[in-house]
């Protein structure tokens, strides 16, 4: 029966330190400089100069495929059905 007990106390241990690490996750850096383009959202994408951009950038339109491959300085954009800007995300 000890190593049963053994056993159990081990799984509730580790299920624990799980959870407490699933709930502590910082948010992604900002390694494309999009911070400085946050206030953009909602406006229409012509808003955005290229060159303030450290990056390249791709333009997300609904019903895109996210990315595959990931590029940190990249700055994903995305638009509504009418091209205003509704996210923006390094990758």
């Amino acid at each position: 029966m000890k190593p049963a007990r053994l056993a159990i106390a081990f799984a509730l241990t580790f299920a624990a330190q799980v959870a407490v690490a699933d709930t502590t996750q910082t948010p992604a850096a900002d390694t494309c400089g999009m911070s400085s383009l946050t206030k953009l959202t909602g406006q229409p994408f012509g808003g955005i100069d290229p060159m303030a951009v450290n990056g390249p950038i791709r333009i997300m339109h609904p019903g895109d495929a996210m990315p595959t491959d990931s590029n940190p300085l990249r700055t994903l954009v995305q638009v509504d059905q009418y091209d205003r800007i509704t996210k923006l995300i390094c990758g």
